[in-house]
């Protein structure tokens, strides 16, 4: 009897772990943290795990073709594919992503992810960036690639959430809002910058 108990329970932990990291997932959450939680307390983690907030995708959109100027050191040769082991090596590198155990977390770009993927990809993001920066040879001015240059340089995060839709977040004061277009995403710079961006690319 006490090990159909014993079964039974630890039964039920896996099984509560799988489906707090399969939520976990779906919220943009750590996996691995969400199982264990679910394991140990159950249905109240579970519970919990209900009343947080899902975060915001990071965009992972590639692969983009290597750059054809300023090969070096800070160009990755090669093809820009989140599946390359390499091309995932030297982002670690130029970024200098780090896990941070006392976080709990994978920081990089002053930021800390739940996963060393979602930190990739945001690294992703912005080496897309600087190849775009690259390869017009001068920061974009106007559009929708100028504001996310100006967002981008002046303490703003600005990721692509995939089919026009974005998500810009302050540094500074962690204040995250979502432009639904290139257009409002726009004017939201203009408004912060004081200057005009156009609206002939948005």
């Amino acid at each position: 009897m006490a090990d159909f108990f014993f079964f039974s329970v630890l039964a039920q932990g896996i099984l509560i772990g799988f489906l707090c990291a399969y939520v976990a997932g779906q919220k943009n959450r750590g996996r691995g943290n969400w199982f264990i939680l679910g394991f140990l307390f159950s249905v109240l983690a579970l519970i919990a795990l209900a009343a947080i907030p899902s975060l915001p995708p990071l965009s992972t959109k590639g692969p983009w073709p290597a750059p054809q100027v300023h090969a070096g050191k800070s160009t990755f040769l090669g093809v820009c594919d989140l599946a390359s082991d390499e091309y995932k090596i030297w982002l670690t590198d130029h970024y200098g992503i780090t896990k941070n155990d006392a976080l709990n977390g994978i920081v990089c770009d002053k930021r800390i992810f739940p996963t060393i993927d979602s930190a990739l990809a945001h690294a992703h993001s912005l080496y897309a960036s600087e190849l775009a920066v690259l390869k017009s040879k001068e920061p974009p001015t106007t559009g929708i690639d100028g504001a996310v240059f100006w967002l981008r340089s002046n303490g703003f995060v600005a990721d692509s959430l995939g089919e026009e839709k974005w998500m810009v977040a302050s540094r500074a004061k962690r204040v995250i809002v979502y432009p639904s277009s290139n257009a409002e995403l726009i004017r939201f710079a203009q408004e912060r910058s004081g200057r005009s961006f156009g609206l002939g690319d948005a």
